[in-house]
């Protein structure tokens, strides 16, 4: 029988400062234990979010609003 890999508060801290530090926005991933160790995934919700910012902004563009 294996025993779960255990993480501390450090080792979550570190990667949530590790992807902020390389550019991605708040809310846009996740922090989860793959295969035994962290990993950071994306979330796609904020793809759909992105995807209508940038059609509003090629709709105002297009229409001059």
């Amino acid at each position: 029988m294996t025993r779960r890999a255990s993480f501390t508060q450090a080792d979550w801290t570190r990667a949530i400062k590790g992807a902020l530090k390389a550019g991605l926005p708040v809310g846009s991933f996740k922090v989860a234990v793959e295969n035994g160790a962290l990993a950071i995934l994306p979330i796609a919700a904020n793809q759909s979010l992105n995807d209508a910012d940038d059609m509003e902004r090629r709709m105002q563009d297009a229409f001059g609003e």
